[in-house]
């Protein structure tokens, strides 16, 4: 090479300090052309194997003028068999007959290669064993097409092992006839009535990343029903479509997307095909998919069957079905949208969540997210009205009836709408307010509709009244229950205070001709506690309804006597009066005159805490403590406070509150009712078992009180844990605010910060703002005054030093 191609480099010349570079540059060019003579020899085992169609021999056009069927026919045969590809670039290719792709061929279109049928109704493609079609499209738009795309006659026996054919990478429109009377069907793979082959099938062929619109059927795989007598005599005679794949298939606007005609054996046997797609449904959709056969597992995304009629199933399972499987995330939405007709064939619909296929099963107790309910007894809803729900109408027409019976246990009651109007953009819409009684932790709702008026789809929401959102909890169409349960485990509502139920249209039946729904109840539980409507038999409190329809609840006492506790949880009575004279109730810090104590009075304790702070005990914080271990009966808790400088007048109650069940067994008040007295004892308790003890005693006037505990009655931390200590006066005031009126105040009082005044105005009057000083200036207080003139202004209260 360096003598004949680059002489004027002097590589021949091997002298001086160079002869080691011009070495290596030699050595590089004799690789140089041996990698060019290795590609040469690959260039042209890849010409030995690949015809263009559009080569001198065979004079295809693609312009969408000329016919270039003959063309694209010669090249094909071309092949005599052997492996070889076979190419249709870039264009519009017209045809007039079917496009055969013979045995060990690969037809390779470009990616804007389109196929175009120009005259006559043919099959465009039809594929023998061991060839494949990648790439292109195919247009069927200007022709009347009852046809299939892609055909594959089950006669050439497409075998299962030893052979690969497939189809992949493909667009496929036909013409939208505008009324939905689609015809043609995208793949076809059958075996035709008996005929010269005594056992043809197909196998193992495999269609990947296909796109199909404006077609009858988009996958139709059948074995004619002839193949049943003639085995009937001749069990050697049997034919079958099975274990064949279609992957990422797309299809919109079509009767049927997916077709299986066939049964679940011999000699009709289609089976074992596995389908994995996304399939749009249409007001024009019969079914997106049929099958009559076994076996076959369908993973497939369904949109919108909502759309479809109300009386054609998403999914339909023949008579003679069996042991189908369908994976879809949509069969959510509808789940009553199917149809089978063989019940004991097993055919089972995957769902994430609530779907049941079969209404024959074994219910257990009702567990947390378990599809169960029983009735009434777990019913958190019941009676909801006479604990302060709501029921509204926000949409739709007026309804017949009392909206307040949906939460009746008698479903006599209920209400009746005209839904002819109503559908999925225009429903009705019931909003349920529980916010006086959230339902915790909500397990389960439902509603119910008596004498078949039933809705054909229905919306379920949620309220989380902690993070403020609705919730999707289950929608379907096509409904076909009179009772509708939902346990949604993957929308957890854990504190649900609303929810919303939007329904619309009406099954047609023999019993429903008058396009009328009714609603004659709604239900829910809840994870957290039992259903309202009836009361356990072992329970330490009831809740109850007084008969002012006040929610009351019914406490039992450690002693075993029954004692009214109030309002109800969750629910505030409309009559709690402010504390009067005589009356030894306490409304929470409001009347303490304990509060703060160690800031206005003195206390003495003799056991040392173990946790907290001995103040603590007189602190409105609830999470503050003092802890103290093992006081005994002979040496016991002692807390002592003094007021003989400021006397309590008029005490009503004493009380001492524990935290978490580490209470004292004995609790024992005493007080001092005058100047330099003796104790005398208030209440002497034994065998206590309450965290919050709370005494009536009423004296004039109280300089001392004293507290002893003693005994645990946690036994695991052997402490006395003591939250609060307080007190309530007809008389003194309450030490845990400030009243209005004034009073003393025993900690910090925080002023406002600005960084300029505002103007002074009688909306500021008699306001104190502070005015924060930068670097070496003193913060300043001012208070706005109104002058003898009538005018406001900023006067400076205090300054820094």
């Amino acid at each position: 090479m360096a003598t004949n191609k680059t002489a004027n480099l002097g590589l021949n010349s091997w002298i001086g300090s160079d002869s080691v570079k011009r070495a290596e540059i030699n050595e590089n060019f004799d690789k140089l052309d041996a990698k060019a003579k290795e590609n040469a020899d690959k260039i042209n085992v890849l010409n030995s194997q690949q015809i263009n169609v559009k080569d001198a021999a065979y004079g295809a056009v693609g312009d969408g003028i000329n016919v270039d069927f003959p063309a694209i026919d010669a090249a094909l045969t071309a092949t005599n068999g052997t492996i070889k590809e076979v190419v249709i670039p870039d264009g519009v290719y017209l045809i007039n007959n079917t496009i055969v792709v013979p045995r060990n061929v690969r037809l390779k279109l470009g990616q804007n290669a389109v196929i175009k049928p120009v005259t006559g109704d043919f099959n465009v493609f039809q594929l023998k064993p061991q060839s494949s079609i990648s790439g292109g499209q195919v247009d069927l738009s200007g022709v009347t097409f009852t046809k299939a795309i892609f055909y594959f006659d089950a006669d050439d026996v497409f075998q299962f092992y030893g052979q690969s054919h497939y189809l992949e990478n493909i667009n496929c429109l036909a013409a939208n006839p505008g009324n939905g009377a689609f015809t043609g069907t995208g793949i076809l793979m059958e075996a035709k009535a008996p005929g010269s082959v005594a056992m043809p099938f197909i196998d193992n062929v495999k269609c990947n990343n296909l796109t199909f619109i404006n077609l009858e059927k988009v996958i139709h795989l059948r074995v004619d029903s002839a193949w049943e007598a003639a085995y009937a005599s001749d069990n050697t005679k049997m034919a079958w479509v099975n274990a064949n794949y279609f992957h990422q298939i797309t299809a919109q606007n079509f009767k049927y997307g997916i077709y299986l005609e066939g049964t679940s054996n011999v000699p009709r046997d289609v089976a074992g095909n596995y389908f994995h797609g996304q399939f749009q449904a249409e007001p024009t959709t019969e079914a997106v998919l049929y099958c009559e056969s076994a076996y076959n597992i369908f993973d497939i995304f369904l949109w919108d069957v909502h759309k479809m009629p109300k009386d054609k199933p998403a999914i339909w399972f023949g008579s003679k079905a069996k042991f189908n499987r369908v994976i879809s995330a949509t069969t959510l939405e509808m789940a009553n949208n199917w149809r089978n007709d063989n019940p004991g064939g097993q055919n089972h619909i995957d769902a994430p969540g609530n779907f049941t296929q079969s209404k024959m099963f074994a219910s257990g107790l009702n567990m947390p997210y378990a599809a169960n309910m029983y009735g009434n007894q777990d019913d958190a809803l019941v009676r909801g009205n006479l604990r302060g729900y709501t029921i509204t109408q926000t949409k739709g027409p007026a309804g017949v009836g009392n909206l307040a019976d949906l939460l009746n246990p008698d479903t006599e009651y209920g209400v009746t709408w005209d839904t002819s109007t109503t559908d999925y953009n225009n429903p009705i819409v019931l909003e349920i307010n529980m916010t006086s009684d959230p339902v915790w932790y909500l397990q389960y709702f439902g509603a119910s509709s008596p004498y078949f008026q039933l809705p054909e789809g229905l919306l379920m929401e949620g309220y989380d009244g902690n993070t403020a959102e609705w919730i999707w909890l289950h929608e379907f169409g096509g409904n076909k229950s009179s009772a509708v349960n939902i346990s949604p485990p993957y929308s957890v509502v854990d504190k649900c205070t609303k929810l919303r139920l939007t329904f619309y249209g009406w099954v047609l039946s023999a019993k429903n001709t008058q396009k009328k729904v009714t609603i004659s109840r709604l239900f829910a539980t809840s994870g957290n506690k039992g259903g309202n409507m009836y009361m356990e038999r072992f329970a330490s409190k009831l809740e109850m309804v007084d008969p002012d329809g006040v929610p009351r609840t019914l406490v039992m006492g450690a002693n075993g006597q029954l004692g009214a506790g109030g309002a109800a949880s969750n629910t505030v009575s409309s009559s709690l009066p402010p504390t009067q004279s005589g009356k030894p109730q306490m409304i929470g810090n409001q009347d303490d005159v304990l509060a703060n104590l160690p800031s206005w009075a003195t206390y003495t304790v003799n056991l040392a805490k173990a946790a907290g702070e001995h103040i603590n005990m007189w602190d409105i914080r609830a999470e503050n403590f003092a802890s103290y271990n093992t006081p005994t009966v002979a040496s016991p808790l002692i807390i002592e406070m003094d007021f003989t400088a400021n006397p309590l007048s008029f005490v009503e109650s004493l009380g001492v509150a524990m935290q978490w069940g580490e209470s004292a067994k004995n609790v024992k008040f005493e007080v001092v009712k005058t100047s330099g007295g003796a104790y005398s004892v208030a209440k002497d308790i034994t065998g206590n078992t309450d965290d919050v003890v709370q005494i009536a005693y009423r004296a004039s006037a109280i300089y001392k009180i004293k507290i002893t505990l003693s005994e645990v009655n946690n036994t695991t931390t052997n402490r006395v844990k003591i939250g609060r200590i307080f007190a309530t006066s007809g008389k003194s005031e309450a030490t845990a605010f400030i009243p209005r009126h004034g009073g003393n105040m025993y900690g910090p009082l925080g002023i406002a910060k600005v960084t300029t005044l505002p103007t002074a105005s009688a909306a500021y009057r008699g306001q104190m703002l502070r005015v924060e000083g930068g670097t070496s200036v003193a913060d300043k207080i001012y208070v706005c005054l109104k002058s003898a003139t009538e005018t406001y202004s900023w006067v400076q209260f205090s300054a820094g030093s």
